[in-house]
């Protein structure tokens, strides 16, 4: 009888079934190969190689080619399981308030980093978002998403990769679920506002000027 005879499910299933495998062996380790899996498993090549897909993203298996090569378990690094931590989330328009105060300590934490670490090509990338969101004020969904556009920017420039990921997924996220990255800008008066704010964060992130940053940031957190 297959390991997966009373599975209803496919590459799914299939997936799962060998991710808890996975937890119990070493990395390293030998599956077996596709045609090895497939007969164990009773499942189709097709839904052994979607099953395959999934685990490669998940960071839980590597492939060898070759007479010795096969499928083999693997650990996902910090970053990639972080990653898995937040997928779950996406879709999920409950927690939305939750992550939009993370958002606002992570957007902190992100200017500030990148005051310290701009480089004069990443100036001119949040340059070229301002102008972008000058052009959107009259919008306010393009606003939202220009001001998303310019919040990634400045995510983007962190050389801490810990910072980065987490808070790329929480804006994408919040982006995901239709939410504003600052106060809802439902007006043309709130967008302005917002504006002239974050003309002022770049500036400051480009003069590399930390104390008006921290001042800028908690204008925009009020």
């Amino acid at each position: 009888m297959s390991e997966l005879a009373d599975a209803t499910t496919r590459g799914q299933t299939a997936a799962d079934h060998l991710a808890a495998q996975i937890e119990t062996m070493d990395e390293g380790d030998r599956l077996g190969t596709r045609k090895e899996l497939s007969a164990r498993l009773g499942i189709a090549a097709a839904t052994l190689n979607e099953a395959i897909r999934l685990l490669q993203a998940r960071g839980l298996v590597t492939l060898r080619p070759g007479p010795k090569g096969g499928i083999f378990a693997a650990k996902p690094g910090p970053l990639a399981q972080l990653g898995q931590s937040l997928a779950p989330l996406r879709d999920q328009p409950h927690h939305v308030e939750g992550a939009l105060e993370v958002q606002q300590s992570l957007r902190s934490l992100a200017a500030l980093d990148a005051v310290r670490q701009r480089t004069e090509q990443d100036v001119a990338a949040l340059r070229e978002q301002i102008l972008l969101l000058a052009e959107a004020v009259a919008d306010e969904r393009a606003f939202a998403a220009a001001l998303h556009g310019l919040d990634r920017t400045i995510a983007g420039i962190s050389t801490n990769q810990i910072l980065h990921t987490v808070y790329r997924g929480v804006l994408a996220y919040v982006e995901a679920n239709g939410q504003r990255s600052a106060s809802p800008a439902s007006s043309a008066a709130e967008r302005r506002r917002l504006l002239r704010i974050h003309q002022q964060l770049v500036d400051a992130i480009a003069e590399q000027d930390e104390a008006a940053c921290r001042r800028i940031l908690r204008a925009l957190d009020r």
